[in-house]
C-alpha cells in the first residue's frame, strides 16, 4: 500500500497526523491525501482519501480547514480521525 500512495500519487506520511492505528498521508505535489487504517497483520485499508490537500505548518490544521471547506460532504472516518488527533493533542 506505502508504495502505491508513493509511486502513484507521490504521498507521504503526514508528520504528527497518527492516532489509533491511522494514519494520514499527503502529497503537496498532487493534492491528494489517503487517511489509512493499519492493522496488527501489517496490511493497510485505505478508509478515506480526497483531493484539494494544502500544506500548513501544523499538518492537523490543513487537514482541518480541508474537511471543513468541505462542509457535510467530508468523510465520516476522516471526521473521526481529525477527533482523534485533537483529542491526543489536548
Amino acid at each position: 500500500m506505502e508504495a502505491a500512495l508513493i509511486d502513484w500519487y507521490g504521498e507521504t506520511p503526514v508528520p504528527g497526523a497518527w492516532a489509533a492505528d491511522q494514519q494520514l498521508w499527503a502529497s503537496e505535489a498532487t493534492g491528494t491525501w489517503t487517511l489509512m487504517q493499519l492493522g496488527a497483520d501489517d496490511r493497510a485499508c485505505v478508509i478515506s482519501q480526497g483531493e484539494d490537500w494544502v500544506p500548513n505548518d501544523d499538518p492537523i490544521v490543513a487537514f482541518e480547514q480541508l474537511l471543513r471547506e468541505q462542509g457535510n460532504a467530508a468523510p465520516a472516518e476522516a471526521l473521526a480521525f481529525l477527533d482523534l488527533l485533537t483529542s491526543d493533542a489536548s
